[in-house]
């Protein structure tokens, strides 16, 4: 029996790209194309059971209605070659009423199931102990540690239920402490809830696996490994250097399971910092050969570091025909004079519109944690209201 895991693929992300002739944009287009090839891989290898979706397949509470009829194609070619679909809800995919699946819900699609709230489901004879994304409201918290509460006795609720049960995983959208996001960041974002590594690693299930967290990484709290299986794709430039894919299991029912890593291709995200002094030392016809050594399509940010008398010599222009040259999906130029402070880079285009408001009531506004998860709440649903992801 194998079982394939796939995370937060943010279908809806229009960062670093543009829209094409057919007036999506290309990130979205990128995204969907990864779901695609794990879609066909699934099919083609005969042998996947079950797909396992662990939250945030879509970056907006309202994804368009061209993202919700790409997602579903890829939903029923699953369904189509017998293989069982289970999907929990994330973050991205709850608020209001409803979330991004309550018509799959009501329409009852066979094989495919949708787990909205902390209970074990059966699928293809082996139990999964489920713990989506839970709103403070949904469930009557007034804090991130109420939350914190719930989830965490919800997990140790599972070890009674499963009591006669085959239930090998425990599945969830949610943090744990010391989980690291983008190029080696540690996961610190306000109104976060943590559950601890030694309730979902303390040795009663075969394997922990979660969403949220895009970076790939394990841990160990006791015997149960727990793994975040991270983003289909780069959602952020600090993920720049995180491989992406897809996690197989393999195991039989009652025996043990065995866990492997598929990479799956996304476009290449570079950054490259040039020194103008070393640039301008050559002659003109290699600039743009030193400039960059580009796979075409990739994704690029500039970072040009010069004097501050020198910085009105920096041709800017040129750079970036030097990448349109390279045949660069998207690219963004900065330049940095030495001995100044950047003030923007405290609050960078890597930084999430919820990062930065809160980076700004901390640092600059110095709000006290409270007021600080009061306004990151407002801000998600100003941001949600303004079709903005988050």
């Amino acid at each position: 029996m194998k079982i394939l895991w796939l995370a937060d693929p943010h279908v809806g992300i229009k960062r670093y790209g543009h829209i094409d002739s057919s007036g999506i944009h290309t990130r979205v287009l990128d995204t969907i194309k990864a779901i695609e090839t794990v879609v066909t891989s699934a099919i083609v290898w005969g042998d996947i059971d079950t797909v396992v979706i662990l939250g945030d397949v879509f970056t907006y509470r309202n994804p368009t209605n061209i993202e919700r009829k790409l997602v579903a194609e890829q939903i029923q070619r699953l369904i189509s070659a017998g293989i069982q679909v289970l999907i929990i809800v994330g973050n991205h995919d709850v608020g209001g009423l409803s979330n991004n699946f309550s018509q799959y819900e009501h329409l009852k699609v066979e094989n495919l199931q949708i787990v909205v709230k902390p209970e074990i489901v059966e699928v293809n004879g082996v139990g999964f102990a489920c713990l989506p994304w839970l709103n403070k409201q949904d469930w009557g918290c007034n804090s991130n540690a109420e939350v914190e509460q719930l989830l965490a006795q919800k997990a140790m609720d599972f070890r009674k239920e499963k009591e006669g049960k085959y239930v090998p995983f425990l599945i969830g959208h949610f943090s744990i402490p010391g989980a690291v996001i983008g190029s080696e960041k540690q996961f610190c974002m306000g109104g976060e809830e943590l559950v601890p590594l030694s309730v979902v690693g303390g040795g009663d299930f075969e394997a922990c696996f979660l969403g949220h967290i895009h970076k790939k990484q394990s841990f160990k709290g006791g015997n149960t490994p727990v793994m975040y299986v991270g983003s289909l794709v780069k959602c952020d430039f600090n993920e720049r250097t995180d491989v992406k894919g897809v996690v197989v299991s393999e195991g039989e029912i009652g025996g043990k399971w065995k866990h492997k890593f598929l990479e799956i291709p996304d476009r290449d995200f570079v950054l490259v910092k040039m020194d103008a002094q070393r640039l301008w030392s050559l002659p003109s016809e290699d600039k743009p050969k030193v400039m960059f050594d580009l796979k075409p399509g990739s994704v690029v940010k500039v970072e040009v570091t010069v004097k501050k008398e020198d910085k009105a010599l920096v041709d800017v222009k040129a750079i970036r025909q030097a990448l349109i040259d390279c045949q660069a999906h998207w690219s963004e130029i900065t330049v940095n004079v030495v001995g100044e402070i950047d003030r923007t880079q405290e609050f960078s285009s890597s930084l999430s519109d919820l990062d930065m408001l809160k980076k700004f009531e901390v640092d600059v506004r110095k709000c006290s944690p409270q007021v600080v998860d009061k306004v990151l709440q407002e801000g998600k649903k100003i941001l949600e209201e303004c079709n903005v992801g988050v």
